[in-house]
């Protein structure tokens, strides 16, 4: 931060300096306009009911300048939302004109979302004043270097009064990148940052919930096929939300969702990921203590992707779509854009709890037959993939649209033992610890028991002094369970029956 602002200093003393030419004012409103455009993106844009920016700039001295920006982004559908951004600040001109030079901005702007109604006064969403804008863009490297401050950010009741959630400190650093004379965005590296988060719901005499602060980033470059998104909650305490809830605060150490495009072994592939670190949960019998509930994570991939990707993805973020997640669920791309045979879909869920572990992996690999009738459905429509296979079973729809199928879980017994014990607790079931774990013990019996008239013909559940696992593979027309191979018509008629 500090390096940065020494930056800015050097250029506005540079500039001061400067003699020979007269502040280059249209360059930079249109540029700046274009930055803009560029940084709410064509998929948000071509969205919008209305969207439009005025820049306007004045001489101060021979290179410094004051300029006012005005945003208006129209949301429209009923009740019609509206953004506005009101920018005043300076920009200081340092051999700045098409292709060289800098313009160094140094501005403050406040940004509002209402809802607006006819015949009604505007209803206050969401509000930051005194947003502190640092700038520079630089015209030699095609770059837009920035650095914000939100001092608050505020969101307010439905009648726009009563403050109900508020983010403190919010610090936004990073370097746009571009062509075309600032007109495409080619790249983003951006790093985030905030203080503080709490909400409070109107009508409550303390926050529902409190976090300490927040961090990201976010990456961006097709040219060098990669896109990451990170963010992260940090410390989050939440309270009792209702009377009748047995427990009175749950506790996690951090939130993460994380998510992206990039390169594995030289092929794309997609990543996601939402996990929960150290969850805690307080019930009154036991506090001060908590009830740990460990950690859980889900992973997504989908590997040996279309080689072409990244490219398809720049034209239709250009075109249509400006994030990785609006692109995947647009109605112009279409499954065989970017999954095409050998590609498979990995999906892991885990739970830890101290030394003890629990966790599922499922890998699928589709056939061409299944890519091909997919890429025909509209995705928009949340029906359109069960009515397209309605009428197959499970094991018929497997043998006609899937090459290769893995399903692999292993759940430690202490972990079974123990995370039962602490939800029955948490759930006011039990009366003490004791008392929960030979219910959880009972239970496990049970389950053996279950497992034993279900192996009676096939062995899909294993138990050792460790705990339960199970295989279960599908390969070219032929099923195996735990390492035996298994007639598909005997599987498919205990699973009938």
């Amino acid at each position: 931060m500090k390096k940065q602002i020494i930056g800015y200093t050097l250029s506005l003393a540079l500039a001061a300096g400067s003699v020979g030419y007269s502040a280059p004012l249209d360059l930079f409103e249109e540029n700046y306009e274009a930055i803009n455009r560029a940084l709410v993106g064509p998929g948000v844009i071509s969205q919008l009911s209305d969207y439009g920016i005025e820049i306007e700039a004045t001489t101060k001295s021979e290179n410094v300048a004051d300029f006012t920006a005005d945003l208006l982004m129209d949301f429209g559908g009923t009740p019609n939302q509206v953004l506005k951004s009101q920018e005043r600040g300076e920009v200081v001109f340092t051999n700045y004109a098409e292709g060289q030079g800098v313009a160094t901005i140094l501005s403050k702007a406040n940004i509002a979302l209402y809802q607006e109604e006819e015949d009604a006064d505007s209803i206050l969403f969401l509000k930051a004043e005194n947003v502190e804008q640092q700038g520079q863009i630089d015209q030699e490297n095609g770059q837009y270097k920035f650095n914000y401050r939100y001092p608050e950010l505020i969101l307010f009741n439905d009648e726009g009064v009563v403050e109900v959630a508020t983010v403190n400190e919010i610090n936004l650093e990073g370097i746009y990148g571009f062509s075309q004379n600032f007109e495409k965005r080619d790249s983003v590296n951006i790093d985030y940052k905030s203080g503080q988060i709490v909400i409070k719901p109107e009508g409550r005499d303390e926050a529902l919930v409190t976090i300490d602060g927040s961090n990201g980033y976010w990456v961006e470059n097709n040219g060098e096929k990669v896109q990451k998104f990170l963010f992260e909650l940090n410390k989050i305490f939440v309270k009792e939300s209702d009377e009748d809830q047995p427990f009175s605060e749950i506790l996690m150490d951090r939130l993460t969702y994380a998510a992206g495009a990039e390169l594995m072994d030289e092929k794309p592939y997609i990543h996601g990921h939402f996990g929960i670190d150290k969850i805690e949960v307080k019930v009154p019998a036991y506090e001060p203590a908590a009830l740990p509930f460990g950690d859980f994570n889900l992973k997504l991939q989908l590997t040996e992707l279309s080689d072409d990707l990244f490219e398809k993805l720049e034209v239709l973020r250009l075109d249509e779509a400006d994030t990785l997640n609006e692109i995947l669920v647009n109605s112009s791309f279409k499954m065989s854009d970017f999954v095409v045979p050998g590609s498979r879909l990995n999906i892991s869920i885990a739970g830890d709890l101290d030394e003890d572990h629990a966790k599922m992996d499922l890998s699928i690999m589709p056939n061409a037959a299944f890519i091909e009738k997919v890429s025909t459905l509209n995705l928009e429509d949340p029906d359109a993939f069960s009515e397209a296979f309605s009428g197959l079973t499970f094991f018929e729809f497997v043998n006609q649209y899937i090459d290769d199928l893995v399903v692999n879980v292993m759940i430690d017994k202490s972990y079974f033992i123990n995370l039962g014990s602490n939800v029955l607790l948490s759930q006011g079931e039990a009366d003490n610890q004791e008392a929960a774990k030979r219910q959880m013990n009972e239970f496990y019996k049970e389950f053996m028991v279950l497992a034993m008239v279900i192996n009676s013909g096939m062995p899909v559940i294993e138990f050792s002094p460790q705990g339960i696992s199970s295989d279960i593979r599908y390969n070219g027309g032929v099923w195996s369970v735990n390492g035996q191979e298994i007639d598909l018509e005997l599987i498919a008629s205990m699973f009938s029956e």
